[in-house]
């Protein structure tokens, strides 16, 4: 007597089976073999205080290549930060945004949001690195190499500041092989400003000896605002103005104004156009010696 046995394959089942497939693909990373070869580059990072691979990190890193930076003409940090996975900025422009760590990772955070140019005394969780110095700044990304952004705690290695992550801008070293140097500018219109934005920046490097080189990087951005304050205090020797009664606009300081006048007359006020302008310069200098094996 023959006897059939039909096995069914449920959907659960074809699920697993396709993402076991799919995981077992090998993946397959090239050394510096070029873009012609479509084959990819190994990224090389220091977040772990020595060069490995990116794919030898045992956590969760994103790196940023100095030259994408460059090519896609990114110069602010926070404009960089919104295309990290898994962070957040909160952008309050070149001015305030050197006084509070508006970094956010995995929604880890203790700043509200709301405190402005205030900062918060508890430390931020997310420790910020520039090479192995931590330092906190609206970061201008220039002459960078590569911007390395860890996710997670980081405690080990980057202290206790780094509950939600850290993020490492690695800088150009300087280079004995060959004189290097740029020069670039950029002028542009804000829609909204009456005025004008212009950049410029320099970079030289200089080859000393065989095992030592300087290199120097700076610049300045100038941009003209684009916001308006209306019904402004007149100010004069550091206090508000206060108008008399024949419409001149008097310091209270001064003997122009009578008692009566300066208890209940109303100040003086005046409108600024784009005051919130930007005024920075900026200057980094290295020299650096590699020492060598003697007989």
């Amino acid at each position: 007597m023959n006897m059939t046995k039909t096995f069914m394959r449920k959907p659960l089942v074809a699920a697993i089976g396709g993402a076991l497939a799919t995981t077992a693909a090998p993946v397959v990373l090239a050394q510096s073999t070029g873009a012609s070869s479509g084959t990819l580059e190994e990224i090389v990072v220091t977040a772990s205080r020595r060069e490995q691979s990116i794919l030898d990190i045992p956590y969760n890193i994103s790196a940023v290549q100095g030259d994408d930076i460059e090519n896609q003409n990114i110069v602010d940090a926070t404009e960089l930060m919104r295309t990290i996975a898994g962070v957040s900025v909160i952008d309050r422009g070149y001015r305030n945004s050197g006084h509070v760590n508006s970094l956010v990772i995995r929604g880890v955070n203790v700043d509200n949001g709301a405190n402005g140019d205030i900062g918060v005394s508890s430390a931020s969780p997310v420790a910020t690195y520039v090479d192995n110095t931590p330092l906190f700044a609206n970061f201008i990304l220039k002459d960078i190499q590569r911007v390395e952004v860890l996710r997670g705690p980081q405690g080990t290695l980057y202290g206790s500041g780094a509950l939600g992550g850290t993020v490492r801008y690695i800088m150009n070293r300087p280079e004995a092989d060959e004189f290097e140097g740029s020069v670039s500018a950029t002028y542009g219109q804000t829609d909204g400003s009456d005025g004008s934005n212009v950049s410029a920046d320099v970079m030289f490097n200089m080859p000393l000896s065989d095992t030592a080189a300087f290199r120097v990087s700076a610049g300045t951005i100038q941009n003209d605002g684009i916001i308006d304050y209306v019904n402004l205090y007149q100010m004069q020797d550091g206090k508000p103005v206060v108008m008399t009664d024949s419409g001149d606009c008097v310091s209270v300081r001064g003997t122009a104004a009578t008692n009566t006048e300066l208890a209940f007359n109303g100040s003086c006020y005046e409108s600024k156009k784009d005051v919130d302008d930007v005024d920075i310069t900026y200057a980094r200098a290295s020299l650096r010696f590699e020492p060598t094996e003697s007989e």
